[in-house]
């Protein structure tokens, strides 16, 4: 049986896509080797250079060799020492074509008319088109590769109406005109081409960043579906299981309320934790500077287990809490910290104390106040100064003066110590200048 016909001509139409991407691939690594390559660069000022010494020789050697161009220049004593300072000038100045190529272009047409006043015009052709070529395609707007074209044709008619002059010769202007219409229309196409890669290299990078963007996007909702899953089912089991635990308390033997207990204790904690990673899985981890290290940023919440610590040694520990609070993590991590060391002072080296306040007012301009203050009685060292005020808070007060805020401490006007702050939004990443509490 012979061949589907349809699948012959799918058969041989995929064939000449393949062999078309083949040479279209062949073409793109050639031209880009040409583009970027040092030694591909080189090859246009040697084959001006090999020309021009290669022209230079023959008339030298055999008198001009029946060239009327040739013998013109040997009837002038400085025709060939001029000659050669044109031809040397054209070669150095294509060296630079790349980087500016219609300057370079404007340099080469004024030595191209320089020739012509000694009518040595064919010898600064070669270097005219090379000229003309890369100032067409590798021009920075079409402007000034329309500019370039149309100055290098001036400067072919004006040329050789020089050297021709009074009359203009077309037999010669023609065959050079045809020349740098044929190199214009041949960079015209690379010129296009270049565009045309151009634009899909781009398209290709958007479509890689939007294609970056969704990986990301499914990655944060996976994050997102994990925590969910951790708090509705674990956390829930962990709940369950520490409320069987407590309310056997009491009901079992010794031995069996302490496994109990244990059980309890395992539970809370494996809770936490849960809690802990729903957490780091739910809103991305941000790092901060320290001296010896980096730590996670501490958040709005972070507050609440140092509040409740006070409540266990039967303080009243409240917070107050005014405006909105902003998404600025580094703001979030400061104010948590200043907090934190008010509330540790009061704990470690106050007396009589029954109430801290914690109130933090954020203001419609970005900044954060925060006040701190106890009724109680701070202990005071040997010069009457309150303890524990010179490392941590004086090191926040550093802090929080860096980053552009206040930060101030000292005995309230009736009863108690205050601490007070303002923090202002802060902008960027800040490095903290030391870590630790009063001692």
């Amino acid at each position: 049986m012979g061949q589907h016909p349809g699948k012959e001509n799918r058969m041989t139409a995929k064939t000449g896509n393949d062999k078309r991407h083949a040479v279209t691939g062949l073409i793109g690594h050639v031209a880009a080797f040409w583009r970027s390559s040092p030694v591909a660069r080189m090859v246009a000022p040697i084959l001006c250079l090999c020309y021009d010494v290669m022209m230079l020789t023959r008339i030298v050697f055999t008198h001009g060799g029946g060239d009327s161009a040739a013998m013109k220049l040997l009837e002038h004593q400085w025709g060939i020492p001029v000659l050669a300072i044109l031809c040397a000038l054209s070669v150095v100045a294509l060296l630079f074509r790349i980087r500016m190529p219609f300057a370079i272009l404007c340099a080469i047409c004024g030595l191209y008319l320089c020739a012509c006043l000694i009518q040595a015009e064919p010898y600064l052709m070669l270097p005219l088109l090379f000229a003309v070529y890369t100032s067409t395609a590798l021009a920075a707007t079409a402007e000034r590769a329309i500019a370039g074209m149309v100055l290098s044709g001036l400067s072919i008619v004006c040329g050789l109406w020089i050297a021709t002059f009074p009359a203009l010769q077309t037999d010669i202007l023609l065959p050079e005109s045809l020349l740098a219409s044929m190199t214009a229309i041949l960079a015209l196409w690379s010129r296009n081409i270049s565009q045309r890669r151009k634009g899909a290299a781009l398209v290709e990078a958007q479509q890689q960043r939007s294609l970056e963007l969704e990986q990301e996007r499914d990655e944060e909702r996976r994050r997102a579906d994990v925590a969910a899953e951790l708090h509705d089912s674990v956390g829930h089991n962990l709940t369950a299981i520490i409320a069987l635990t407590e309310g056997l308390e009491g009901l079992t033997q010794e031995p069996v309320e302490g496994a109990i207990k244990s059980i309890n204790n395992l539970a809370r904690q494996s809770l936490g934790d849960t809690r802990e990673a729903v957490r780091k899985l739910s809103s991305p981890v941000t790092l901060r500077k320290t001296k010896t290290g980096t730590v996670e940023l501490c958040s709005w919440n972070d507050i609440n287990p140092i509040l409740q610590h006070a409540r266990d040694i039967g303080i009243a520990a409240i917070l107050t809490e005014t405006g909105r609070r902003p998404d600025d993590l580094a703001q979030a991590d400061l104010c948590f910290r200043v907090s934190r060391e008010a509330v540790t002072n009061t704990m470690r080296h106050g007396k009589n104390i029954t109430r801290i306040v914690v109130s933090w007012d954020h203001l419609d301009n970005g900044e954060l106040h925060i006040t701190v203050r106890d009724d109680g009685k701070p202990t005071l060292n040997k010069d009457n100064r309150a303890k524990g005020t010179g490392f941590g808070l004086a090191g926040l007060v550093t802090e929080v003066t860096r980053v552009g805020g206040h930060l101030h401490y000292g005995s309230s006007s009736g009863q108690g110590w205050t601490v007070s702050a303002i923090i202002p939004q802060q902008k960027r990443p800040y490095i903290p200048v030391q870590e630790g509490n009063d001692d």
